[in-house]
């Protein structure tokens, strides 16, 4: 009674203070009295929220009333459902709801000019309870680009998943797309046995495989097919004055029947692929592979050398129990998205950490307690974790890269972006090469971007390249660096990732330095600076008489001086710029990448890039 005395007169004090009229200049935001909100109702813009879901939920509420039965000063905290309307398994009539109980915690700001108080609009600090799945939508399991299950519409997953306890028996979901990495994904609870993925066999693998490029081959060939006959009935219809006046359309028929043959032989390729390859002794083993490439028929990807390769997995259908409640949790993925910017954030997060008893997730799901009595812990406070991420940080030292020993067609180890960046051989050397709206960046980088950090690299670009091929795009960037999960928090904006190439949207402070080798006589360099707001805060626009065309072998120096730039090609400086750097953002990450305008036409133009240093002039 004494407590919902509290919470009652809490919620009192901070609606009256919220609607009082008060003074940014003299207000301590961190004092403003907190609130809880507990949302069983769904946003216009969002599905309804079943009942059930809301009820299944009380426990992880009832937690939260006794670690904070008064809200944290300076902290508007919400608890609601998202998704209520998601499919552990989409396809299925029979599958479990999946849906995502959250917390989402912010801070206030003061509105200057109208002296008002009211939440942020937005913020990066969550906890998620993804009821019934394993990858929120927030925190997917990475994963390679993939092709679909022939018995049931589950994609094939080639990662790697492996499942760990922790010190008190919790166990922690680790991923990997890339064997010499693993992600610490997220908490994973449940009574049931198994796991709601399974790995397939090299026989469900190359069944699938087999289906997936024979029906893409079949609809080349019917395609073909109808052109051929469609032209030739075309240009047989013609007078001969007409015929010579339209004398390409042999050569256009004849192509086409090229094209129609070189199907039917693939067609047949893959047939007598898969006819070998169900003989082999290892068809039942289970399943490890370089690649399981969507596009192209590399049947020899699918076999991977020890250490160096993945898993291939699809949902296990029989994982949970079909006789429950769609709503139930059978499984919790638990995630936590900290952030100690804010004084207010902080104190919730010291407070969950130590409080919060995963042993509520435990009896939720039907898992025996690990702590019965006590309080099953995170255990990880701030200090921690800022040491322990430091060190290895630190570590890391000079960056010094080449892509010599790369293997073609790979990712680079250490770095992260999207999966149309890889290495590949050209001029008999190793380069990465990035096509499309492709990306690439450290996971980690020891040290903040200030006064003297030096960036060099080569770049190279196809000699043939299109006009509108789109930029050559470096970014230094001020991205917020999860401690505990050890990342930049990219995964969490996919606005962001978009910003690594096109410069328009985001909400981050950042410097993009645009390359474009124009065809036509010459190249430029377009320099921005964006506020986090998206304000342009500075631009500039230098013409490259040596950037263009052939002209294609290019050794890049991009150096601060203060808030400075300088831009050095090939021995060169093209660009010595003041006031380009923000005195009050902390930049923290650089990315290469390309960006492929709306308007581009050409899809096989790359930017090659090798021999990436970066570090300080002392």
């Amino acid at each position: 009674m004494k407590n919902k005395l509290v919470i009652f007169l809490c919620i009192i004090t901070s609606t009256l203070y919220s609607q009082q009229k008060v003074d940014c200049n003299t207000l301590n935001i961190n004092k403003v009295p907190g609130k809880w909100i507990w949302q069983n109702t769904a946003p216009s813009f969002q599905d309804a929220i079943p009942a059930s879901q809301w009820k299944f939920g009380e426990p992880i509420r009832k937690e939260m009333q006794r670690i904070m039965p008064v809200a944290i000063d300076g902290l508007h905290a919400t608890n609601s459902i998202a998704f209520p309307k998601g499919k552990a398994f989409w396809y299925t009539s029979t599958s479990p709801a999946a849906y995502e109980n959250y917390l989402m915690l912010k801070k206030y700001e003061c509105l200057k000019g109208y002296n008002e108080l009211k939440p942020e609009a937005a913020t990066g600090c969550w906890v998620y309870f993804s009821i019934n799945q394993y990858d929120g939508l927030k925190f997917p399991l990475p994963e390679q680009g993939s092709i679909n299950y022939h018995a049931y519409e589950s994609r094939i997953r080639v990662t790697n998943i492996d499942i760990e306890t922790d010190a008190a028996g919790n166990r922690i979901i680790y991923s990997s797309y890339r064997p010499e990495e693993r992600i610490r994904h997220c908490y994973f609870f449940s009574g049931r046995k198994g796991f709601p993925l399974r790995k397939i066999t090299n026989r469900e693998l190359y069944l699938s495989y087999k289906i997936h490029h024979e029906k893409k081959t079949n609809e080349e060939i019917v395609k073909f097919e109808k052109l051929v006959v469609v032209d030739e009935k075309k240009y047989n219809s013609l007078s001969a004055t007409e015929k010579l006046q339209q004398n390409y359309w042999p050569e256009i028929i004849r192509k086409n029947k090229e094209y129609l043959k070189t199907y039917k032989t693939q067609k047949e390729t893959i047939i007598s692929w898969y006819n070998d390859a169900v003989k082999q002794s290892t068809i039942n083993d289970t399943a490890y592979v370089t690649i399981v490439n969507q596009s192209h028929f590399y049947p020899e990807k699918l076999i991977a050398k020890p250490g160096e390769g993945f898993n291939a997995w699809v949902d296990n259908l029989d994982f949970f129990d079909k006789t429950k409640p769609k709503d139930e949790p059978q499984c919790i993925a638990f995630y936590v998205r900290r952030d100690d910017e804010d004084l207010p954030k902080k104190n919730f997060m010291d407070l969950f950490y130590s409080q919060f008893n995963m042993d509520v997730l435990c009896k939720m799901v039907g898992e025996a307690p690990k702590k019965p009595g006590g309080i099953n812990a995170m255990n990880a406070s701030l200090a921690d974790t800022k040491i322990t991420t430091a060190a290895k940080q630190e570590d890391k030292g000079p960056v010094s890269l080449h892509f010599d020993n790369s293997a073609d067609g790979q990712f680079p180890a250490g770095w992260l972006g999207m999966k149309n960046a890889m290495v590949q051989s050209k001029g008999g050397n190793k380069w990465l090469s990035i096509t499309k709206d492709g990306y690439w960046y450290p996971r980690q980088y020891n040290k903040e971007i200030k006064d003297n950090f030096n960036l060099s690299f080569d770049l190279q670009w196809n000699e043939d390249i299109a006009y509108n091929s789109g930029l050559f795009t470096v970014t230094l960037g001020e991205i917020d660096y999860d401690n505990v999960g050890e990342r930049y928090r990219l995964d969490d904006n996919q606005e962001m990732y978009w910003s690594l190439y096109d410069g328009y949207a985001g909400n981050f402070s950042r410097v993009i330095l645009w390359f474009d080798p124009y065809w036509n006589g010459g190249g430029t360099l377009s320099v921005y600076t964006y506020d986090k707001r998206e304000s342009v805060k500075f631009s500039k626009r230098i013409t490259l008489p040596d950037f263009f065309k052939d002209k294609n072998k290019h050794n890049i120096e991009i150096q601060r001086k203060g808030n400075g730039l300088i831009v050095i090609d090939n021995g060169k400086t093209i660009a010595d710029l003041s006031g380009v750097f923000l005195s009050d953002s902390k930049y923290n990450l650089y990315t290469f990448s390309r960006y492929k305008g709306k308007n581009s036409d050409n899809q096989n133009d790359f930017f090659y890039l090798n021999n990436i240093k970066a570090d300080y002039d002392h």
